[in-house]
């Protein structure tokens, strides 16, 4: 009976935590759209309604990815927080911003917007056409990636799927899901869903091939540092 009880009350903390995790992620959303400049983005009654629903989606879906990462986590204090800011940042808005700066010349964003898309992602984080620069774009952002999935492997400490999919999560919902849901002018509906599909399979398979591969090599080097500290007979 004390087993249950004790049980019934640790679900209960998990679940009231998750929610405030839910209202933290939503107040940071709205925080961050107060540094947008929202002049030439009106939107029809259907948009707002279809944004305003997005924002409880989202909000929802990031609060319980980062949620599921940290308490998979051995890490806490400031060192848990940075890297946390450091993923939530990287992820939903740096490694996406940076493709809208490289091929700007077909989106035409102007600097205000995409400077405040940035600022608003930062604001998310602390609160909770071709050319010859193609290839050195894409082997900087390969290697951005690369460094963010090591982030989040070292974030944790559990078994090796359980890493993989904790990285295949994180990649795929604070990369595909709010592109999916906010409506923007930019990209028709139509577009944002074949988007949405494209990062969301290639972010699972991204992320979790990631995760498997580096959870080996941090085994690898954690065990060669060990043994190197053992004193030789």
């Amino acid at each position: 009976m004390e087993v249950r009880m004790l049980r019934v009350r640790q679900a209960c903390l998990l679940l009231l935590r998750l929610v405030l995790a839910f209202v933290v992620m939503l107040v940071a959303y709205v925080l961050g759209t107060m540094v947008i400049d929202q002049t030439n983005t009106a939107m029809t009654p259907e948009e707002a309604g279809q944004a305003g629903q997005a924002l409880l989606l989202v909000s929802l879906f990031s609060a319980l990815v980062l949620s599921f990462l940290i308490m998979r986590s051995g890490w806490h204090g400031l060192k848990l927080i940075g890297v946390l800011i450091i993923v939530h940042f990287g992820v939903e808005t740096f490694m996406t911003q940076i493709e809208t700066l490289t091929f700007n010349r077909a989106l035409q964003m102007g600097t205000a917007e995409l400077s405040g898309i940035v600022a608003a992602g930062a604001v998310r984080a602390l609160v909770f056409e071709e050319d010859p620069l193609i290839l050195p774009f894409q082997l900087l952002r390969g290697a951005l990636w690369a460094l963010l999935a090591m982030a989040v492997v070292r974030l944790t400490s559990v078994r090796r799927g359980e890493t993989s999919l904790t990285v295949a999560l994180t990649f795929a919902v604070l990369l595909s899901v709010p592109l999916a849901l906010f409506p923007n002018p930019y990209m028709s509906p139509a577009v944002r869903q074949a988007h949405f599909f494209e990062l969301l399979s290639s972010m699972l398979v991204f992320g979790g091939t990631a995760g498997w591969v580096l959870h080996g090599s941090e085994r690898v080097e954690g065990a060669t540092r060990q043994s190197a500290l053992v004193p030789q007979s």
